[in-house]
């Protein structure tokens, strides 16, 4: 019988790793419309909403856990177990954090500089220099902490002791959860 890919605390890490950036970023926009939810109609509506919330950002890590569980069977056992799991969490990580700032580009309407719309324009096939450029842009985030991670100890060390400290924030995050669920089916009964 094949031994598994992965353990109980490498399961617990890749949770951690796709739940906490999305928890914390939910738990920061609920307390932001908090006040306006409250003075437009009462606190008991703005916690639902913040209840509901919760509720939702734990659907999306359980599916962005599965997604990159996914993945690691894909990568399967072609690096060793600490150095997949770093890198797994990184790119997790990595996603979320670009989700976070593409978020924050719409809601502070940042307009791309004007010198990179001309840029594309003047290449001739804009939108193909656009993909490169982000492409470019991404990559440059992506392959060298890849590239520490796959290739020096340090930097997998680092990466794997910043998720299990933060393990414990997440097991508070899922107490959050647990209550937004019992907040919403009390209301909803």
């Amino acid at each position: 019988m094949q031994a598994r890919i992965y353990s109980k605390p490498d399961l617990w890490r890749l949770f951690v790793a796709a739940a906490i950036p999305l928890h914390v970023w939910t738990i920061l926009q609920a307390l932001g419309d908090i006040q306006w939810i409250t003075e437009r109609t009462n606190l008991e509506d703005a916690l639902a909403v913040g209840a509901y919330g919760l509720l939702g950002i734990l659907l999306e890590s359980l599916a962005v856990f599965l997604a990159v569980w996914g993945l690691g069977h894909l990568i399967g056992r072609k690096w060793p177990a600490e150095t997949r799991i770093a890198l797994l969490c990184w790119l997790c990580l990595l996603v979320s954090l670009w989700a976070i700032a593409g978020q924050l580009v719409l809601h502070y309407k940042v307009d791309e500089p004007g010198f990179v719309i001309r840029f594309a324009i003047l290449s001739g096939r804009p939108l193909i220099t656009l993909y490169l450029m982000g492409g470019l842009l991404v990559s440059a985030t992506v392959l060298p902490p890849a590239a520490l991670i796959l290739f020096r100890r340090s930097a997998r060390n680092t990466m794997l002791g910043l998720i299990d400290r933060i393990g414990t924030l997440m097991a508070i995050y899922l107490a959050l959860d647990s209550a937004a669920l019992l907040y919403v089916v009390s209301r909803n009964i």
